[in-house]
């Protein structure tokens, strides 16, 4: 039974509003990824940054023993919830991650294309246009939670990595998982970008993937550090 406020599309449920939701690339990325995880870590638990409606977590939930997974759209994690309704193991915060908790930080929602939604501050300072919406979320850092024996997070928070990574450094050192992580300034040569921090933690980029920009275009990038 689907809620009010939601449709299917590719046999998931999706907020009402979504018009561009097609992304099949995903698919054969979150596999590739998941093989490589396989290889070099053990799948315990795999976290999953901006889970959206839970495309990415619902494929980690078949592999790993648990999923913990953020996302603090309402509309999203409506649609998340019944997507993962079959896994009981999977934990969905619906709070963002960032540097700093803080409480009602403001968070701009586009509204036809539901992934593009953000916290990045120029995004949010820009005017907001009519197929946009202006929502507050309450923000904890990764840090907070202490969370132990994680192998694999995944990072897709539309221009919040290098806040998100900041309130997570000590996760990170204490962890060591692999990371796999959309980063456009990175792809775009921008040199501060959030694949540069995770270098000067003693991360490598070992693969790149293409995203919804095209093939030629390799926006997600996957982290490990290799002398462990």
């Amino acid at each position: 039974q689907l809620g009010e406020h939601m449709k299917y599309i590719n046999n998931f449920a999706v907020p009402d509003n979504e018009t561009v939701m097609k992304e099949s690339y995903e698919a054969s990325n979150i596999q590739k990824v998941i093989d490589i995880v396989r290889q070099k870590k053990n799948t315990k638990l795999a976290i999953d940054c901006g889970a959206h409606i839970g495309v990415w977590s619902k494929k980690l939930a078949q592999h790993f023993d648990q999923v913990k997974s953020f996302e603090p759209v309402p509309r999203h994690y409506e649609c998340f919830r019944h997507n993962l309704r079959d896994f009981d193991n999977v934990e969905l915060y619906t709070d963002a991650l960032g540097a700093k908790g803080a409480s009602a930080v403001d968070m701009k929602l586009c509204l036809y294309n539901t992934g593009r939604s953000s916290m990045e501050s120029m995004r949010v300072k820009r005017k907001i246009t009519t197929r946009e919406e202006m929502i507050k979320v309450d923000v904890i850092t990764l840090d907070m939670l202490m969370i132990k024996d994680i192998d694999f997070i995944k990072i897709d928070v539309e221009g919040f990595e290098q806040q998100l990574l900041h309130g997570a450094r000590n996760t990170l050192e204490h962890n060591s998982p692999i990371i796999y992580m959309e980063d456009f300034k990175r792809a775009n040569n921008n040199p501060d970008n959030a694949g540069a921090y995770l270098e000067q933690l003693g991360y490598t980029e070992i693969d790149a993937f293409p995203g919804h920009l095209g093939p030629k275009k390799l926006p997600n990038y996957l982290y490990a550090k290799i002398n462990q």
